[in-house]
């Protein structure tokens, strides 16, 4: 005569717009000879996610089966930088010669890439003029590389870890960007999500930039002959 408890603990889908998972727990017991219990005594309690999800249910098995005491899903948020480890426990009191059956683990869940998703201070900018780039970092320890472009497809780096925001001097360098016959154009700006060493992906904002009429970019006469 004998009696197991078997848990399953599997992570069946995961949102990386929510940043959860979606974890089913199935509690099974199987017993063999004259092992049963169909009164109703043997009590079952389940810990997921360190949340308490019954104490003490009365459940029944019968002998020579395998029986289903317990099967559920649930929604569990990750951590900011998109790491989770669900621990999970489940004790089993027979009610029989069994005495009490106690099973525990820790899930490891994917971790889920959280982009930094920038905003830009402005949506129009002279050269010259102060451009704030908010991060919006999932998590403090994410570092970031900043680029910028005029094509959206060449990038050029002009500041690497930057943490939750940057300030950025226009520069009248990028006036060599536009064309020769243009005051104003289109500058992207891509930022690079890093958690330690790891890429884990990037996003990319655009503005207007516009050269200013000022004493740096009217031209000056140096003589007159």
């Amino acid at each position: 005569m004998s009696t197991s408890l078997s848990v399953s603990v599997t992570e069946s889908s995961y949102s990386i717009a929510n940043n959860t998972s979606v974890v089913k727990i199935v509690v099974k017991v199987k017993t063999s000879g004259q092992s049963y219990n169909q009164t109703g005594s043997a009590k079952l309690t389940v810990k997921l996610n360190n949340s308490t999800k019954v104490n003490n249910k009365s459940v029944k098995f019968g002998k020579n089966t395998t029986t289903t005491l317990f099967s559920q899903t649930y929604t569990i948020s990750h951590n900011a930088d998109g790491t989770k480890s669900v621990p999970w426990s489940v004790k089993l009191v027979t009610g029989i010669s069994a005495g009490t059956l106690n099973k525990s683990g820790t899930l490891k869940l994917t971790n889920i890439a959280r982009i930094s998703n920038i905003s830009l201070s402005s949506s129009s900018l002279a050269l010259g003029s102060i451009l704030t780039i908010s991060t919006n970092r999932a998590s403090s320890v994410f570092t970031h590389t900043l680029q910028y472009s005029f094509n959206n497809s060449t990038f050029i780096n002009f500041a690497t870890g930057v943490g939750a925001s940057y300030t950025w001097i226009l520069p009248y360098g990028l006036a060599s960007g536009l064309s020769s016959t243009s005051t104003s154009g289109t500058l992207y700006i891509r930022c690079i999500t890093y958690n330690g060493s790891t890429n884990i992906g990037n996003s990319t904002k655009s503005l207007t930039i516009t050269i200013p009429n000022n004493e740096t970019t009217q031209p000056s006469i140096s003589s007159i002959v």
